[in-house]
């Protein structure tokens, strides 16, 4: 696990944690660049810990979104950091470009969402997870955008009604 920092699109400068799976030098198809956030703990990237645990074979990057963490403010800009991490991630050298696979959870999907869609191309597949496209600014699903999406979503997820539009609450 490495502690990086690159400078964003704006000047602003960007912190993540890299897992690289033991033994790696050379290009693997990471398994997802995932801006994670939670309600309660904006940006922490650690929270990324228990999903790289289940991808041990794969490369993972977990950033802080901007304002959050060892990001720097502000808060929700610059497409939450999706679109200046994903930028970074394709750089690294042992890193597919043509194999990365973007997550987000809650606010983290909407930094992947901004990734991808001014990246059309910087991405194989999507996983939500509680998130949706369509949210405070980041673009609408449609039919294929996200291209090879997925969605972890329950029905009584925290914020179901405003990211999924139902009336379910706990």
């Amino acid at each position: 696990m490495k502690d990086v920092r690159f400078v964003g699109s704006d000047g602003k400068m960007n912190s993540a944690l890299l897992y690289i799976p033991p033994g790696v030098n050379k290009k693997i198809p990471p398994r997802a660049l995932s801006p994670l956030t939670d309600t309660l703990t904006p940006g922490k990237r650690r929270m990324a810990l228990p999903l790289s645990l289940l991808a041990v074979a794969t490369l993972l990057l977990a950033p802080d979104q901007s304002g959050h963490g060892y990001s720097d403010p502000p808060a929700f800009g610059n497409g939450f950091g999706g679109l200046d991490t994903l930028k970074y991630f394709r750089t690294l050298d042992i890193v597919d470009p043509k194999n990365i696979g973007l997550e987000g959870h809650s606010m983290g999907g909407w930094a992947s969402t901004a990734a991808a869609s001014a990246n059309p191309d910087g991405y194989q597949s999507f996983l939500y997870a509680s998130s949706s496209p369509g949210t405070y600014g980041v673009a609408d699903g449609t039919p294929t955008f996200p291209r090879n999406a997925a969605i972890i979503y329950s029905l009584y997820d925290e914020f179901s009604g405003l990211m999924w539009k139902n009336s379910h609450t706990r």
